[in-house]
């Protein structure tokens, strides 16, 4: 079991940061720019497989339980889900 966290702290006037977090430690930061809705970008997301790009893979792996949050946690949150573990199914209030 890997525990995967990617954070992104956006930042309008400077270049924004993701974060990528392995097993609740601090792995690496990117910067990337701040995403302009107003050029016609649109955010897309596929967890998985596309039905029409499927193929057969020799590689067999299964996704635990998934989150996507509105607001980037802090590093201390990141470890504490960390340590909650994949059997965790209480919910995450602020």
């Amino acid at each position: 079991w890997y525990h995967i966290a990617i954070i992104h702290h956006k930042n309008r006037f400077q270049s924004s940061e993701a974060r990528l977090y392995v097993n609740g430690e601090f792995n690496s930061s990117i910067k990337v720019a701040y995403p302009n809705p107003a050029a016609g970008n649109v955010h897309n997301c596929t967890i998985g497989t596309i039905n029409t790009q499927a193929h057969t893979s020799s590689q067999s792996w299964l996704l635990g339980p998934t989150y996507l949050i509105q607001e980037p946690l802090p590093a201390h949150a990141v470890f504490v889900v960390n340590l909650l573990g994949p059997h965790y199914f209480g919910n995450f209030q602020g």
